[in-house]
C-alpha cells in the first residue's frame, strides 16, 4: 500500500469517527433517582473519541407509567427530569450532542392509550375526517377496532401530542426526536401517511441501525431507468382523509410497482416544498383541500400533469384520468 493509499484511509476512518454517535440512556422514570453519573462518564469518553452523543431520555412511555397518561403531577415529575438533563448534562454536553431522543417504542399500538382514551376517538375523527359525512363518522366510530389503520393513527396522535409536551420543555438547542417502531406491517400508502413528518413536527424522525426503513416515502425500480422524483403519489391532507383513499392509492401502489416505475410519496401539505424536479403527480380528487387545488393549479401551469384516480375529476387544465394514462 502506498504512502498515499494509507493517508485516504486514514482519512476516510477519521471521517466515519466523526460521524459516528453514541446513544446514551439517561433513567428519567418517576422510580428514578436521577442519578446519571455513570452515563456523564461514558459521555466523556465518547467525546474522547470525536463521537457524537444522542441523549435517550427514557421516561417510561409508555408501558412503564406508574399512573394514566392524563396525570399532572406525572408530567410535572418528568419535566423536573428534564430540568436536570438542562442543569447536569446539556450545560456539559451540548456542543457534542445531536440531541435528544424522547422515545424509542411503538406508536401504532399502545395499550395504556387503547385502554384509557378510547372515548376521545369520534372526536379525534370529526377533526381528522372533516369533510366525512356526519354519518359515515358515526359508522366508522362505533366500529372502533383498534387494529384498524384508523385506530393505529389515533393512537399515535395521541403519544405523539405527549411527546411533542415534552419535547417544549427541552433546552434550547437540544433537537427533540422520537425513534418509532411498528407492531404490525403497513401497506407502502399507509407507512407513508403513518410516518409523514408533518405530523411529527418539531420532533426529528430516527431509526437505530438493523431496524426496519420507517418512511418508505420512495419506492425506486432500478431498470426502470425512470428520472429519480419524475412520478409521485400525493397523501391525503389531514382534515380529507377518508378510508376510501387509501384502497385507491394503494392500488395505484401496486400497479405501479408491478410496472416496475419509480415514484415517491409527497403530503399535501408539503407539495410547494416537494415539487422539485416533479413532471407527474397522481392524487385522489375527493381528498384535495381547497389549498390543495390551488397549489395543483400552480404545477400544472409549470408543465406539471395531474393523474387522478377514481371517477371524479378536480377540473385541472393539465389532468388526465390514471386509467387511460397507465396504458
Amino acid at each position: 500500500m502506498s504512502n498515499f493509499e494509507e493517508i485516504e484511509e486514514v482519512e476516510e476512518t477519521e471521517e466515519a469517527i466523526d460521524k459516528a454517535v453514541t446513544h446514551i440512556r439517561l433513567d428519567a422514570t418517576q422510580k428514578s433517582t436521577l442519578n446519571w453519573e455513570d452515563s456523564i462518564l461514558e459521555a466523556k469518553q465518547a467525546v474522547g473519541q470525536n463521537a457524537r452523543i444522542l441523549w435517550e431520555l427514557d421516561f417510561g412511555l409508555f408501558d412503564r407509567l406508574l399512573h394514566p397518561l392524563p396525570h399532572l403531577q406525572q408530567f410535572k415529575a418528568f419535566c423536573l427530569a428534564i430540568d436536570h438533563f438542562r442543569e447536569t448534562v446539556w450545560s456539559r454536553f451540548a456542543e457534542f450532542s445531536v440531541g435528544a431522543c424522547l422515545y424509542h417504542g411503538p406508536l401504532d399500538c399502545i395499550e395504556s392509550i387503547t385502554a384509557t382514551h378510547n372515548e376521545r376517538f369520534p372526536d379525534w375523527l370529526s377533526t381528522y375526517m372533516e369533510t366525512a359525512q356526519p354519518e359515515s363518522l358515526d359508522l366508522l366510530a362505533s366500529a372502533y377496532n383498534e387494529n384498524s389503520f384508523l385506530a393505529r393513527l389515533f393512537c399515535r396522535d395521541i403519544a405523539l401530542d405527549y411527546i411533542k409536551q415534552l419535547a417544549g420543555q427541552l433546552p434550547y438547542g437540544a433537537k427533540p426526536m422520537i425513534h418509532p417502531v411498528l407492531t404490525k406491517p403497513l401497506s407502502p400508502v399507509e407507512k407513508a401517511i403513518f410516518f409523514n413528518e408533518e405530523f411529527y413536527r418539531p420532533l426529528e424522525l430516527g431509526q437505530r441501525e438493523g431496524e426496519e426503513e420507517l418512511e418508505g416515502l420512495e419506492i425506486e425500480n432500478e431498470e426502470a431507468g425512470a428520472v429519480e422524483g419524475a412520478l409521485a403519489i400525493c397523501l391525503p391532507s389531514t382534515t380529507h382523509y377518508c378510508p376510501k383513499s387509501i384502497d385507491l392509492l394503494n392500488a395505484a401502489c401496486d400497479e405501479l410497482t408491478g410496472q416496475g416505475k419509480s415514484f415517491r410519496f409527497i403530503a399535501e401539505e408539503a407539495l410547494i416544498l416537494r415539487l422539485g424536479g416533479l413532471d407527474e403527480l397522481i392524487v385522489v380528487p375527493h381528498t384535495v383541500s381547497h389549498q390543495g387545488k390551488r397549489k395543483l393549479q400552480g404545477f400544472c401551469a409549470a408543465g406539471g400533469r395531474v393523474i387522478t384516480l377514481g371517477d371524479k375529476a378536480i377540473g385541472l387544465a393539465q389532468e388526465f384520468p390514471f386509467i387511460t394514462w397507465r396504458s
